[in-house]
């Protein structure tokens, strides 16, 4: 049986890496002796290590706290601005999980007094998704806001073969004489 402070390599002790020096050590909590990495002494032993550690729950910074903070407020890929909303902010449960809501939204809910459902669409009545102002903001169900889309992407196909059958006809007009 080893003493306390003997030192073996790894190779003749069977422990991994074989190269390595290995220390016989006493937990300093409960007197279990184990064999340790001569260069990670531990005073505690694995069960006891857990009683002894410090858990210090980190702190998690949100909003203007956060050192990445940018404003709160910015232009999601889809063409849409995101706006940050604190947790005591009364328009907190319309947030996604990390507290940004579609700023056309939050623009109409705080219009209205009240928090949207997430199934009432706010259509931008222009198409401009970033223009964010109440006179181009209209308040639909989602039956409607599919017929404005369908119906408004209907009308410029037909406005764009317009032009291009003009186009077509003054070409013509032009060989012709």
């Amino acid at each position: 049986m080893p003493r306390i402070g003997d030192i073996q390599y790894g190779k003749t002790i069977g422990k991994k890496p074989p190269d390595m020096k290995f220390i016989w050590l006493a937990c300093a909590d409960c007197g279990k002796e184990r064999w340790n990495g001569l260069f990670n002494q531990h005073s505690y032993c694995r069960l006891c290590i857990y009683r002894h550690r410090k858990w210090v729950k980190p702190k998690y910074y949100h909003g203007s706290e956060h050192p990445h903070w940018k404003g709160g407020r910015f232009l999601h890929p889809k063409g849409y601005f995101y706006i940050w909303v604190g947790r005591d902010d009364f328009f907190s449960p319309m947030a996604n999980n990390t507290g940004y809501v579609r700023e056309n939204r939050l623009v109409m809910a705080r219009h209205l007094g009240r928090n949207l459902h997430p199934w009432e669409f706010v259509h931008h009545k222009n198409g401009n998704k970033q223009d964010n102002r109440l006179e181009n903001l209209q308040f639909i169900s989602y039956d409607k806001h599919n017929q404005i889309t369908v119906l408004g992407n209907r009308i410029n196909h037909l406005e764009n073969k317009i032009r291009h059958l003009e186009a077509k006809i003054v070409n013509l007009k032009a060989n012709n004489h």
